[in-house]
């Protein structure tokens, strides 16, 4: 019988990693749904700015704007792809592109992923036990 593979990526939930921090719940995640990606920056911006009187002065906001939409997309993809080739296919990259920006925002960091980063897929044996 042919196996499956999957990669490092299987099991990774971005939603499930929020949740367990205590930063996101079911609730949360249903509100969050009803508002359009433009609202939810837009409400994201006001709620950070309200310490700081409606401001965020000294950040350059429109600058990083590229790298923060960048962050959000391959957080999103992580969570989304059983592996590393699946995620840089679901994104138009090449993997080898893709693996550069996966280190470059540390994303398998910051999500707390193991393993070993270079190998493509892990070897699965179609849910039969040895």
């Amino acid at each position: 019988m042919k196996k499956k593979t999957t990669g490092i990526y299987k099991n990774i939930s971005l939603s499930k990693i929020l949740k367990d921090e205590g930063r996101s719940s079911a609730d949360f995640e249903l509100m969050l749904s009803r508002l359009s990606m433009e609202e939810l920056i837009g409400l994201k911006l006001e709620v950070s700015a309200r310490p700081l009187n409606g401001k965020l002065f000294g950040m350059p906001i429109w600058y990083r704007l590229k790298n923060i939409v960048q962050d959000g997309i391959l957080r999103y993809v992580v969570s989304a792809a059983a592996s590393k080739k699946e995620a840089a296919r679901m994104i138009g990259l090449h993997p080898h592109i893709f693996r550069a920006l996966v280190r470059k925002y540390k994303i398998e960091e910051s999500l707390k992923i193991t393993g070993d980063n270079n190998d493509e897929s892990q070897p699965t044996n179609n849910g039969s036990t040895n």
